[in-house]
């Protein structure tokens, strides 16, 4: 199956060739450095350098009658969601300020019609039919369902959720809100499917195992 820590990204890029969305996967090695004093400039962690932190994808939207834009900078957020004690699960929706910061730069950096967008890659770890799923994603045994916020949106109404650690979040309530699926942003679902026609479909109980 590969690197385990990275089978979200994997699953993400999938996904997106799956459904035959025009996009282009960013190396997370590299980082883009700005010169200081740069208008978009963003400090991460304690480096000299003024540096963005990488995101994961651009991904393009060509709209239904082709026209261009808005395209999306996506930075995934891999998060496992615990089904194995009969419950639908806790949707955690965590980022750091770093991710926030950096891929707020970046949109500015890009300009319309690019905007900045936190997609919330969900495994479902043990019998997905207790997860309450409309749509999910099958990828090397395992199972997957996402949410997708605007960048400027999360910074709006995120809360600190540990100074120590840098981390922010949102309340159930918003993150129900704003938390939409990728398609509906990229204008990918028009077969009332998933993107490109990759449907949501019954998941035999289960079967998210690793």
């Amino acid at each position: 199956m590969g690197n385990p820590k990275r089978h979200y990204e994997r699953a993400f890029e999938a996904y997106l060739i799956r459904s035959k969305i025009p996009h282009v996967m960013v190396d997370e090695a590299r980082r883009a450095v700005l010169p200081p004093g740069s208008e978009v400039s963003v400090r991460v962690g304690t480096d000299e350098d003024t540096r963005l932190k990488s995101f994961d994808a651009v991904v393009y939207n060509g709209g239904e009658r082709g026209e261009a834009g808005p395209h999306h900078l996506v930075e995934v957020k891999g998060r496992r969601v615990d089904l194995r004690r009969g419950g639908a699960g806790r949707r955690e929706c965590w980022a750091t300020m770093a991710d926030v910061e950096g891929l707020s730069a970046w949109e500015r950096v890009f300009g319309p019609p690019f905007e900045g967008v936190l997609l919330f890659w969900y495994w479902l770890d043990g019998p997905v039919l207790n997860a309450m799923e409309r749509e999910t994603f099958r990828f090397e045994g395992r199972v997957y369902a996402h949410r997708a916020v605007r960048v400027g949106d999360y910074a709006r109404l995120m809360r600190v959720r540990s100074p120590k650690w840098g981390t922010v979040n949102l309340a159930t309530a918003d993150f129900e809100a704003v938390g939409v699926p990728l398609g509906s942003l990229i204008g990918a679902d028009r077969d009332g499917g998933l993107a490109g026609g990759v449907r949501a479909s019954p998941v035999a109980a289960g079967a998210g195992g690793a």
